[in-house]
């Protein structure tokens, strides 16, 4: 009798054999294996967790909702499309595991390969990435023992699942049964830099080298929605000039593009040798100006024309800068004094405005680069388009307030012309406005001239007071993207 109550009072691994308990133990999640090895020193002695059994751990918790599990990344379009979100919103609350520091990290910690690629997306929590048991299994070789076979062998029968219809034909499984499986070969920009993973390569039909070099690397990051390379360089700017930019942004006049008030820009990542931390690209006064334009650098490591360039530097070094003596603006205050940082942020600041004015006087002036051909196909009013050329401002290299002024006059005029031109041969003018230039200029003029009011009341602030863009810089965060959100 007292020996059955004292094995009713027994702890429970004491009551059930211990090869039960393993095959109990191997049907647990990552998160209760590394729960129950501290429930006591039992199961800690038995289980001994070790850096694998905690990273399955984290790449479960990672998929919890709190960490943004079951936020897609993607959307479908209105003509059935499945595209990238280009706006920080889905992004800005998730987080993401670095199988190396094993960190829950933000998504500017990562490069695109490590986020969208198939085999490494976060799944959601119902998926079957997401609801692996563990991994474990007691060995007498060693923790590690068989584990990488095992790995690969779960990963190609899920890779080699297939459906099986009606007709007998058979289709692959669908992406989110296969998606997740490789988030074990996750890692941070900081632990690829560490483990000398991070090199320059070279794309495809180029010759020259995109990545940084090993000491500078350059990883490329989100492409967002912006308005022009003035809002991508100088995010927030207006709040600190208290210049507040127009409600409306001046629509592209790019192809692909037409009607549209924002421009894919892709963002890029580089590792300050002075602070060593990652920072975003316009936080070292560099970049390219163009939307289709990528940070490249030659075989000797020098960046090619996406810097500021003066009048006091050789034709040489207009033509390329060496990337080891790039510091950001925290460095460079900190090293060289705050004047030498607003010396160089204004002569950035210049290069970008003047490169966004002159995109803006262009749209500006766009019609009349037609009016010519309209005077052929119209032949009863050529006359009345050869005066309103006569007074063009097209070759005038930077525009001015009077001159502004006199485009919107020219465009009321070239407005009412245009009405009575359609009116009198409809099939004609349709054929004309099929690139939807004409009613783009005409019905968003207002909208480009707002914003050369805007870019001119910008730099006649920072001219009248250079020190600004210095608070402006030191005073954020450019290892976060959250200022473009």
């Amino acid at each position: 009798m007292k020996d059955s109550v004292a094995t009713h009072n027994a702890p429970l691994q004491d009551q059930v054999p211990q090869e039960i308990q393993v095959k109990i133990i191997q049907q647990l999640d990552p998160v209760g294996l590394i729960s129950l090895s501290q429930a006591c020193r039992f199961f800690r002695n038995l289980i001994q967790p070790g850096r694998n059994e905690f990273t399955e751990r984290l790449l479960m918790i990672e998929c919890l909702e709190r960490y943004g599990g079951g936020t897609s990344l993607f959307y479908e379009t209105h003509l059935g499309n499945v595209e990238l979100h280009r706006t920080l919103g889905p992004w800005e609350g998730q987080r993401w595991a670095c199988t190396s520091c094993l960190k829950l990290l933000p998504h500017s910690h990562f490069d695109n390969r490590s986020l969208l690629r198939l085999r490494n997306r976060k799944p959601s929590p119902e998926w079957p990435a997401a609801s692996l048991t563990t991994s474990w299994v007691p060995s007498l070789h060693g923790r590690d023992s068989g584990r990488k076979a095992r790995q690969l062998t779960k990963l190609a029968k899920v890779e080699e699942k297939k459906i099986t219809v009606e007709s007998g034909e058979a289709w692959p499984v669908p992406d989110e049964e296969r998606c997740g499986y490789g988030r074990r070969k996750r890692r941070c920009n900081e632990c690829r830099f560490k483990e000398r993973a991070l090199t320059p390569y070279l794309p495809r039909s180029r010759i020259d080298l995109e990545g940084g070099t090993r000491e500078v690397p350059i990883v490329r990051s989100r492409q967002l929605l912006l308005d022009s390379c003035f809002h991508r360089y100088f995010p927030r700017l207006g709040d600190v000039l208290q210049c507040k930019p127009p409600p409306f942004p001046p629509r592209v006049y790019r192809p692909c593009r037409w009607d549209k008030p924002h421009e894919p820009w892709t963002l890029y990542m580089i590792r300050c040798p002075g602070c060593e931390q990652w920072k975003e690209t316009y936080a070292f006064r560099i970049g390219p100006l163009h939307v289709k334009r990528t940070l490249v650098h030659n075989q000797n490591g020098e960046l090619k024309y996406f810097w500021p360039r003066n009048e006091h530097q050789t034709e040489s070094e207009r033509r390329t800068r060496p990337l080891k003596g790039l510091r950001c603006n925290n460095c460079v205050e900190q090293q060289q004094g705050r004047e030498a940082l607003t010396e160089a942020l204004l002569l950035w600041f210049r290069m970008v405005h003047l490169s966004h004015r002159k995109d803006i006087e262009n749209r500006l002036k766009s019609i009349y680069w037609r009016l010519n051909y309209f005077g052929e196909q119209f032949t009863g009013y050529k006359e009345e388009i050869e005066d309103i050329l006569r007074e063009k401002k097209r070759d005038i290299d930077l525009l001015e307030h009077g001159t502004v002024a006199e485009l919107r006059t020219q465009a009321a005029q070239f407005r009412e012309l245009w009405g009575r031109m359609k009116h009198s041969n409809p099939v004609l003018a349709d054929e004309i406005t099929e690139d939807g230039i004409i009613p783009l200029w005409m019905d968003h003029f207002s909208e480009s001239e707002a914003e050369w009011a805007w870019l001119l009341a910008c730099l006649a602030k920072v001219e009248e007071n250079p020190g600004l863009l210095a608070d402006w810089a030191l005073n954020q965060d450019a290892g976060s993207l959250k200022w473009w959100a």
